[in-house]
This record gives structure tokens, sequence and C-alpha cells, in this order.
């Protein structure tokens, strides 16, 4: 079951204080995407995944939390055209400043978890150029060196944002003589592999990549 809280929060950027809500807790049946989003019900909780505060539109995920951004930079990537072309959902433009915040922040790992929250949130708009553009900037962010732990997991995470972002030549280039310790990991790998030859950017589950008979 989900179930949000709520709380009250101090801007750090402007003082402001305000009600925000997030997740007391939430929970997921089946099979997660490539990219390791989860699915329902944990899916469709995002928008409490953030915080915005109501004054100055600083965007965190605890808005009470330090940050090396002020007012003035806020109100520069405000702007809805921060990727060229408009949002069609809040959330992403939401996500895509946190992003933006994480990087003059110095946290790479998140910036890297903000894009990738960013074009999740324009699939579910069915916004595919800024979803493009959001995945490209979070392969421009790809933790490096990479944390010690699920390294190769999120190597393979990697591979479903370049072919979701069209780069297709680039993902079977650098993935087709890669082999993994997990055999699961290789599956997946090949069935990456085969949708880039194929120019194919949809959404896929880890279930339906290991089991492809399953979706027949």
């Amino acid at each position: 079951m989900t179930m949000p809280v709520s709380f009250l929060r101090k801007c750090s950027v402007c003082g402001t204080e305000s009600i925000q809500t997030g997740l007391a807790s939430t929970n997921r049946f089946g099979s997660p995407d490539l990219d390791l989003r989860p699915p329902e019900m944990m899916r469709s909780t995002m928008h409490w995944w953030i915080q915005e505060c109501p004054c100055c539109g600083y965007i965190a995920s605890d808005i009470s939390e330090p940050t090396n951004v002020d007012i003035e930079w806020l109100k520069l990537v405000h702007l809805p055209a921060s990727t060229g072309k408009g949002f069609q959902s809040d959330l992403a433009h939401n996500f895509y400043k946190y992003y933006l915040t994480n990087l003059a922040d110095h946290k790479q790992e998140d910036a890297f978890d903000a894009a990738q929250h960013a074009a999740w949130s324009c699939d579910d708009a069915g916004d595919r150029d800024n979803a493009i553009i959001c995945r490209k900037a979070a392969l421009a962010s790809y933790p490096h060196p990479l944390p010690p732990e699920d390294n190769d997991a999120l190597y393979v995470v990697r591979a479903d944002l370049m072919r979701r972002a069209e780069l297709f030549d680039d993902l079977i280039d650098e993935y087709s003589r890669v082999r993994f310790s997990e055999e699961i990991l290789n599956q997946v790998m090949a069935f990456q592999i085969e949708k880039a030859k194929e120019h194919d950017t949809g959404c896929y589950t880890v279930e339906e990549a290991v089991s492809p008979l399953k979706k027949q």
C-alpha cells in the first residue's frame, strides 16, 4: 500500500516554511523496466520523490538541505525552455531543474538519477523529444568512477539510456563484446543489442528481455 505523509520544511534558499508531502511507504509488484524504473504501485509515486518551495521554486529531495544555488540562479533555470523546448509535463520540468541543481551542487549520482526521472516523466507525457534530451543528460552525468555497489547493473542501465536516446551505433560498438559474470545481465545485453540493431526505442521490462517468448 502507498501511504503519503505530510511534514513542515524550511527552504534552505529563501527560508520559507511550507507543508511538503513524501512517501511513508509503498510497494511494487512485477518486473522493473530495463532502466530499473519500478513497477506499480511505486511507479506512480514520482510526484512525491521531490519537494518544491512554493516561494522561490527550489527543488530537492529535501528542500531544507543546504545547497550551492541561490535565488538568482533559480530565476535562470526556472524558464520552461531549459532544454530548448518546453516540457509537456510539469513533473518532468521539475526533475530537470533538480538535475541542474545537483550538477551545481556537484552531486553526480543524484544528477544522474534526476535526469533519468525527468525522462520517465517525459515518457508518461508522450514527450519523446525531451525524453531523449533527458536521457542524454543522464548519460553525460553518468557516475564515473562507478559506485562500488552494483557496478554491472548500472552499466547495463546505461545501455538502455543509449538505446532509448537513439544512440544505436554507440551502444552496439561499446557493448557487443562485453560479458558479465551474471548470466541474466548477458541476456539483457543481448536483447538491448538486438533492439538497437532494429532501431527500437521502446520501453521493455527485465522479464521481457530475459524471457522474450512470453511476449509472443
